[in-house]
């Protein structure tokens, strides 16, 4: 011990000592962090346990625990030098004691004793936000692909401060956080590599945008180095759902990575919300089944979902905000867009009134009005609580509004 002392004195040295304990401690105990944090609770933290003599561990592991020769053997100095190697290169390593980890992580007895992270931001305004995971397959089908980019808008013009998590991958994943950018929503991207080793690698610039927007972060539980590993990916299931209150599932077969993340919340108490589909699509069969086994809540409208979230948008206009019974469209809109605008919106909006239960495709076709123009419009009528859209796109006038 008195050699590592010495190593963490040196001036060269920038990372607290009980950090390199703790990153010691994660290192070994990498696939058994629940191991690892009965031990610090019961010695009383990484230092104190690496202080026990060999008389001590084996009296707390005993004679012949698997990973004994290592904790008396634990080599600091090299995992000193490593984290240190680790920080120099503009990653971080924060430990679950300190006060900007997530709180509701670590509530999961199986969270990870500390998370790599490439920001620009710090780590509070990383993790001070209402975090919701949003996840899926990644052969993502334009439905899920539409829902997805609906029901980010929609929590990006709630009151208070959220943040989109997921996991970089291809499908919904990707599709979820990009949306989140362009709305103006942080995001958090959770690996199951290294954070210096970006996968798909395909995914190198939106990892590269994330880390410079305000309040979003990539954050991994594995060394900046960890390569590709299957069970690694499983593995970051659990921190998606841990991080998070609520976890919406927009499409996954019935065996899938955003199954196994939706269990996990389920197990962690968590809200689980799933986007239903069609039966013989088997793109929607795992969402159908949480939804049959009371493990989800199935998502018919973004209204619905922000009301079961708890959640209210702020604002008016299309930066946010429920239509208000006593406001018209055009009262609604004025001063937030121009007066073209405000008659494309009276238009549309008085078009499904009175042609209740109409497609998209014909509201723009009967009123002449550009079938993309339409569809923004209307999905904005939507968020902004004037009409309601069904699974089968079929738009009618919200009631009261």
């Amino acid at each position: 011990m008195l050699l590592f002392s010495n190593v963490c004195k040196k001036k060269s040295m920038k990372v607290q000592e009980e950090k390199i304990y703790n990153y010691a401690l994660s290192r070994i105990f990498a696939y058994e962090p629940l191991q690892a944090r009965q031990l610090i609770e019961k010695t009383g933290g990484a230092a104190a346990l690496f202080g026990l003599d060999d008389e001590g561990l084996e009296t707390l592991l005993g004679p012949y625990h698997k990973l004994l020769p290592q904790l008396k053997n634990p080599g600091l100095e090299s995992f000193a030098r490593e984290l240190e190697d680790i920080c120099s290169k503009g990653f971080r390593f924060l430990c679950h004691y300190e006060d900007a980890f997530p709180t509701l992580l670590n509530q999961c007895e199986d969270s990870p004793l500390g998370l790599f992270i490439q920001s620009e931001s710090t780590d509070a305004q990383i993790f001070s936000r209402e975090l919701t995971a949003i996840v899926g397959t990644r052969d993502m089908s334009p439905y899920g692909a539409e829902w997805c980019g609906r029901i980010v808008h929609a929590l990006s013009e709630c009151k208070g401060k959220h943040s989109i998590v997921s996991g970089l991958a291809y499908g919904v994943d990707i599709t979820a956080q990009t949306q989140a950018l362009e709305c103006g929503l942080p995001t958090i991207a959770v690996l199951g590599t290294g954070i210096g080793n970006i996968y798909p690698s395909a995914h190198n610039l939106y990892a590269e945008k994330i880390v410079r927007s305000p309040g979003s972060a990539i954050i991994s539980e594995y060394p900046p180095v960890a390569s590709v590993s299957n069970i690694n990916f499983l593995r970051r299931n659990r921190i998606i759902a841990g991080l998070c209150g609520s976890t919406i599932l927009i499409e996954s077969r019935i065996k899938g990575g955003g199954m196994s993340t939706a269990r996990l919340a389920a197990s962690y108490n968590r809200n689980v919300y799933a986007l239903p589909g069609r039966n013989e699509d088997t793109r929607s069969q795992g969402c159908n089944l949480l939804i049959h086994s009371n493990i989800a809540e199935a998502i018919i409208g973004c209204g619905e979902l922000l009301k079961s979230m708890g959640l209210k948008r702020s604002g008016k206009g299309s930066m946010g905000g429920p239509g208000r019974k006593s406001q018209s469209v055009r009262e609604f809109y004025d001063g937030c867009i121009d007066r073209s605008g405000i008659v494309l919106c009276t238009t549309l909006y008085e078009y499904i009134r009175q042609h209740r239960g109409c497609s998209i495709e014909d509201a723009a076709a009967d009123t002449g009005i550009e079938f993309r123009k339409a569809l923004s419009i209307v999905h904005m009528l939507e968020n902004d609580g004037f009409i309601d859209i069904d699974l089968l796109q079929n738009c009618m006038v919200k009631r009261g509004a």
